[in-house]
């Protein structure tokens, strides 16, 4: 992503769906000790330091990827109640409500019309009017690109964030400068920012979770002074933030306070799942009196299997050679391990549900925060952003 035609801002190099499901967002099948057979996974590098300061391993198989390995000093608290509490729906049917897509492949709808004609058809079909797009190409290309849509009905939304974010405030200011000055440069300009910032897919975010999140609070009061009352901006959340404890209530509260709106990802794959994730976003926005969006899943999820076992358990696992330290064979539940789930990639998408999805979008829960729904993954087989 570059700035308007002027500044190059820098950003890493792809950009990868965080599942969103911890802490407590796991949708789990668990078992407290373990029998099936499986195919033999190809070996996995282990990293010996973090391994041995590691209490806990945890091991994730995916269909048709590599194992992957996280190092732990505790295990996944179970989900817990919300801090925030509940609240009675109150419904607030003058509510401007909207239906809007986050679309990360900016440069093909730059270069190609056969995808734009197939994305505005898609939102047409859903009666779709807000487009999420994000801000990676030099704005000044995206020109004629926001003038086709807003010709069209369907208004954008600056769309900009990465993890690492956090440790570069300045690459976040520089966004919010190059889409003020496109919007003063244009008529036909960006309505809103939004900002999609993940902390807990940081590396080492386990170990690091507390200044991971103070960075992160840094950052959004950041945000809110450089853009005053200048334009509009929100920020996408995980269904959790109401259960991470921050100042005198959760960091959804505080997202909250700074931030024009939220968008939270409630990841399931039917109303009544959405809602219950929703929920305590929702209450918080009709609190505070404000906006509260709800984005849903449709590209496909695998299906994951995430054991933990003890280093000593894990230790059983290995196979050393010169210089190398492999997870060799596949642990199944027939092995020694303290804690098992199943995430289900169904239960979390719509993807194999696309009929749910129109229903869906005609219902509008009765809680006055509630500003509309927002969809991922539309359109996205790969179920990854597109790498620049």
């Amino acid at each position: 992503m570059h700035d308007h035609e002027k500044i190059s801002l820098s950003r890493p190099m792809g950009r990868t769906r965080w599942r969103r499901l911890l802490p407590g967002g796991i949708l789990p099948v668990l078992l407290l000790g373990g029998c099936a057979s499986v195919s033999q996974p190809p070996r996995v590098a282990v990293n010996p330091t973090r391994f041995e300061h590691a209490r806990y391993v945890e091991v994730t198989y995916t269909a048709h990827r590599p194992p992957s390995i996280r190092y732990l000093e505790t295990l996944p608290a179970p989900a817990h109640r919300s801090l925030e509490g509940t609240c009675r729906p109150r419904s607030q049917p003058d509510r401007l409500q909207t239906r809007g897509v986050w679309f990360w492949k900016t440069r093909r709808l730059l270069t190609q019309a056969r995808d734009r004609r197939r994305l505005r058809q898609e939102m047409r079909r859903l009666g779709l009017d807000r487009l999420y797009l994000e801000v990676r190409e030099p704005l000044g290309t995206l020109a004629p690109l926001l003038r086709e849509f807003e010709t069209r009905g369907i208004r954008v939304v600056a769309l900009s964030g990465e993890p690492s974010d956090i440790d570069h405030p300045r690459r976040v200011t520089a966004v919010i400068d190059a889409v003020l000055d496109f919007n003063r440069d244009h008529v036909h300009g960006f309505s809103g920012l939004q900002f999609d910032i993940e902390p807990y897919a940081l590396p080492g975010f386990a170990r690091h979770k507390r200044g991971d999140y103070a960075r992160y609070a840094r950052l959004m009061r950041e945000i809110r002074a450089r853009i005053g009352r200048k334009m509009k901006w929100s920020v996408v959340v995980p269904f959790w933030f109401d259960q991470v404890p921050w100042k005198q209530g959760s960091l959804l509260a505080f997202v909250l306070r700074q931030a024009d709106a939220v968008a939270i990802m409630a990841y399931r794959s039917r109303y009544a799942g959405v809602l219950a994730l929703a929920r305590p976003g929702l209450c918080e926005g009709q609190r505070q009196d404000k906006p509260v969006y709800v984005g849903i899943e449709t590209a496909p999820f695998p299906d994951e299997d995430h054991f933990f076992l003890t280093r000593r358990e894990f230790r059983r696992h290995l196979r050393s050679s010169p210089g190398h330290l492999d997870l060799a064979g596949r642990i199944t539940m027939a092995d020694h391990w303290v804690y098992h789930y199943e995430v289900k990639g169904s239960a979390l998408s719509f993807y194999s549900h696309p009929g749910r999805i129109g229903r869906l979008l005609g219902r509008s829960p009765a809680y006055t925060s509630f500003a509309g729904w927002i969809i991922e993954g539309l359109g996205d087989e790969g179920g990854s952003h597109e790498n620049p």
